[in-house]
């Protein structure tokens, strides 16, 4: 069974309201055990959290995701993909550049509500996964 990156964004918007269909998307993909994070989705997902007990609880439901480890080089690869991309006038992000070379490194699509990121996949070899 394939693993789907799941990207804050999409996260942010099912925990907020669960209306958009990537947050659907993102319900059926856990039933079906799929999901996994990276550790700066990670981040950014824990240091959104509005008080401790919210903290604690999203810290629980993480932890129980599957978690892509980067891979040896991995800040090398960041640095050097982010270079690239600023050279072809796209100024990325350090987190969505991160995110594009995990899911890049692994072969995991990613799901995505976040524009640079789908600019990211239009000048990398990296899939975007659509909500169906």
């Amino acid at each position: 069974m394939a693993k789907i990156l799941v990207d804050s964004s999409v996260w942010i918007d099912f925990l907020r309201t669960g209306r958009s269909s990537e947050a659907e998307t993102l319900e059926k993909l856990a039933r079906a055990g799929q999901v996994c994070i990276s550790d700066i989705i990670r981040v950014e997902l824990l240091s959104g959290a509005r008080n401790e007990p919210e903290y604690r609880a999203l810290e629980d439901h993480l932890a129980s995701l599957s978690q892509l480890q980067e891979p040896p080089g991995f800040w090398n690869q960041v640095a050097w993909t982010r270079f690239r991309l600023a050279r072809q006038g796209l100024q990325a992000s350090l987190p969505d550049t991160a995110i594009a070379v995990i899911a890049r490194h692994y072969g995991c699509p990613i799901l995505t509500l976040d524009r640079p990121l789908t600019q990211i996949a239009k000048i990398l070899p990296v899939k975007l996964y659509k909500s169906r």
